[in-house]
């Protein structure tokens, strides 16, 4: 039996929410993961309200470029936020290797709560076990966004073409039509 076309919509429809909610999980993964990095080492030293209000500001000013930036070219965008996070992973490794030389003690230093309960690390794990596992992340954020720059433009949810889905309404409408 040949679908429908309101069979061939649901489907359709079905399928692109899928991609869209995959994609989208992801996104908000990497988003949850960074803001717990952030909590972690500002956990450490509790930052003064001017360099907050700095950051924020900072934030605000990067936010809408890059939200203008992402609407003319998301593939632009995640492939500069992939090189961010490749220049990450090698100032983790830095600082790792920093930890068994220059910076001893701050690598010996116990992990944050914020970190142990993240991380699901013992009470004794340290500040350099910690670095680890944020590169690691960091890492995965890197590939993360190299494969969202490879997606081709049209591919990305909110970029969905729905004059193709009309054109697969239409054809299956002439082919059941007697």
């Amino acid at each position: 039996k040949q679908k429908t076309a309101y069979e061939i919509c649901a489907c359709l429809v079905g399928s692109e929410m899928c991609i869209r909610d995959r994609y989208q999980r992801r996104v908000r993964a990497e988003a949850e993961n960074e803001r717990m990095h952030m909590l972690m080492f500002s956990e450490m030293k509790n930052p003064s309200l001017v360099f907050r209000a700095a950051v924020l500001v900072t934030q605000g000013i990067f936010w809408n470029a890059f939200f203008t930036a992402y609407l003319i070219s998301p593939k632009f965008c995640h492939s500069f936020v992939g090189y961010l996070e490749e220049s990450a992973v090698h100032t983790y490794t830095t600082a790792i290797d920093a930890c068994d030389n220059d910076l001893k003690e701050w690598g010996a230093k116990k992990a944050t709560p914020i970190a142990r309960r993240y991380y699901q690390l013992d009470e004794n794990a340290t500040m350099k076990d910690v670095l680890k596992y944020v590169r690691l992340d960091e890492c995965w954020h890197r590939d993360a966004n190299h494969d969202f720059s490879e997606i081709a433009t049209d591919e990305f949810p909110h970029h969905a073409d729905h004059t193709k889905l009309g054109k697969i309404i239409k054809e299956s409408n002439v082919k059941q039509s007697p």
